[in-house]
């Protein structure tokens, strides 16, 4: 069975069989207009994949049905064939994690232009005081380690930590999203593969400066004088 649509779009088709994408190929041919597409989304989609394009030719394929990265891996790896994907139920819901504890810390405390360091000591739950940086180490296009940092510290790399809003003013001139999807792009291209890695991936290095240990030491220091 498949759906009818205008001239020129992509056709929903529930291919148990190669027969049901001949019959919107056939449709298009006979009325002279040309088949955007096909979308399958059920079945094994790695081979359907295949057999279909033999029969759309040039014409796009558009696979969906709970796709995700491990979806990715595994059609490709049986040599799927596809011009598209959606994502769908994947694309809004994590399954594996689906929420996210994010909690605001206090780190620090400014009166009369001095800033007082704080951190929180529960098991489990503590944290670096003080603003920071972070700097991220990038050698031969590959990105390294990053390193947290006490703000302030000149360390090796790139920072990656900018100022948005100072006082209440914006004081960032925001990228346009052609120059996001670059950056992104040659972000994922820098992080080694074994950290890309879908399966079992080595977990990246972060480092914590010795200024910023030196800071934590000492704050743990202050906090225990006082809990005498």
């Amino acid at each position: 069975m498949c759906v009818r649509y205008a001239p020129d779009s992509t056709r929903l088709c529930h291919p148990e069989r190669t027969f049901a994408v001949h019959r919107p190929v056939r449709t298009h041919h006979d009325g002279g207009v040309r088949l955007g597409g096909v979308r399958l989304d059920s079945g094994d989609l790695g081979a359907l994949s295949k057999d279909v394009h033999e029969i759309v030719g040039d014409a796009g394929i558009v696979v969906s049905s709970s796709v995700d990265e491990y979806f990715f891996g595994e059609f490709f790896a049986d040599g799927g064939v596809a011009t598209a994907f959606g994502p769908g139920t994947a694309l809004t819901t994590s399954k594996d994690a689906p929420d996210s504890g994010v909690v605001y810390k206090l780190t620090a405390v400014g009166r009369d232009r001095a800033v007082s360091p704080r951190m929180k000591l529960s098991p489990g739950k503590v944290t670096y005081p003080g603003p920071k940086s972070l700097y991220r180490v990038e050698r031969d296009g590959s990105y390294r380690y990053d390193v947290l940092a006490r703000r302030g510290e000149e360390l090796e790399g790139t920072p990656l930590l900018e100022t948005v809003y100072e006082d209440g003013t914006l004081v960032y001139d925001p990228p346009s999203l052609q120059s996001i999807r670059k950056r992104a792009r040659r972000s994922l291209e820098a992080l080694p593969e074994r950290h890309r890695r879908i399966r079992d991936p080595d977990r990246y290095q972060v480092r914590i400066s010795d200024g910023l240990e030196a800071i934590t030491r000492d704050t743990k220091r202050e906090i225990r004088k006082r809990e005498r």
